[in-house]
């Protein structure tokens, strides 16, 4: 874990308890908040395996939520996985708009501020690889 960071508490408890309501829709909702082409939005239990060599049989025993920088439809790149980004609606899950919104906002803030602590980390990385 990284420590130190510049990301505050009260976000990251924030991200937590968003991801918690969007975890816990039906499988069918999740599902409907995925985009394979631009590998964005959910991605169901077993679904990727980042480590293939130590476990072939199955995929990894998490679900995710994948965001990136939002790129509007008449700019899309799928070849470079620049898209829009998909986010819940009430038209496809069981959030209010609320609810919606507020994912949204908190996503995209946390997004930011784990861009800026990478930012100031690749100097590092690079002085490592430099070294060897």
């Amino acid at each position: 874990y990284l420590e130190g960071h510049s990301i505050p508490q009260s976000l990251l408890d924030q991200v937590l308890a968003k991801s918690q309501v969007l975890f816990s829709l039906p499988i069918d909702q999740k599902i409907s908040l995925s985009d394979s082409t631009l590998q964005r939005g959910y991605t169901r239990f077993e679904e990727e395996t980042l480590d293939p060599i130590n476990q072939q049989c199955r995929g990894d025993t998490k679900e995710g939520y994948y965001i990136g920088n939002e790129v509007d439809v008449k700019n899309m790149d799928t070849a470079k996985l620049r898209g829009p980004n998909v986010w819940p609606s009430t038209e496809k899950c069981n959030m209010t708009d609320e609810e919606c919104n507020q994912f949204r906002k908190i996503m995209e803030e946390y997004r930011l501020e784990a861009t800026k602590v990478c930012m100031n980390l690749l100097p590092y990385f690079a002085m490592a690889v430099e070294s060897e």
